[in-house]
């Protein structure tokens, strides 16, 4: 399995419609589960087959044709796994759910789906922000198609570089105002 990182910083937005186009083989053979979805209620709620508390559940068809017909909507955080097609949902809903919102497991080696029974997954954190993961011919296919992508596993050692250094650095507060105000 491996993934693709894409800061969209610059067009301020994500619109995760343009992944399952490239993929569109595969996004029709998976189920998918969306879960901490925000910005997709008004459209997804129309399509909705089975809703829980903060999750949509879809065959791959209708799926496909939700990315397909709002191919333009931007997404401000999320969590899309696909799964195959005979695991049935109650199996998939004994697990926990994935979710984006100030989650820190998102970008974590090795590469794969936070639902252990997942085959592909996409998120975004921070509306700019998205993943995808799949399998290695998936991602060697879409992934130069994808401006602004680069390679998931060498993002996430980043982050894990940078967070370990968030965590041992602790400096005392310099200068008089620091000490002053403690910051």
């Amino acid at each position: 399995m491996k993934g693709i990182y894409i800061d969209n910083t610059a067009s301020m937005c994500t619109r995760p419609a343009e992944v399952f186009m490239l993929m569109e083989e595969e996004t029709r053979k998976l189920n998918w589960l969306m879960t901490d979805v925000s910005g997709w209620d008004s459209i997804i709620g129309k399509y909705e087959h089975r809703n829980g508390d903060n999750w949509f559940f879809f065959t791959g068809d209708v799926f496909f044709d939700i990315m397909s017909s709002n191919r333009m909507a931007t997404m401000n955080w999320g969590v899309i796994t696909g799964f195959p097609a005979d695991i049935p949902l109650e199996k998939i809903l004994e697990s926990d759910l994935p979710f984006a919102d100030r989650n820190d497991d998102l970008f974590v080696n090795p590469v794969k789906p936070m639902h252990e029974l997942g085959v592909a997954e996409v998120f975004v954190t921070d509306i700019t922000k998205m993943a995808v993961k799949a399998d290695d011919a998936v991602i060697d296919r879409i992934g130069g198609s994808i401006r602004g992508s680069s390679d998931l596993e060498h993002y996430n050692e980043r982050m894990m570089k940078k967070r370990k250094k968030e965590e041992v650095k602790e400096e005392p507060p310099k200068g008089f105002f620091a000490k002053l105000f403690g910051k």
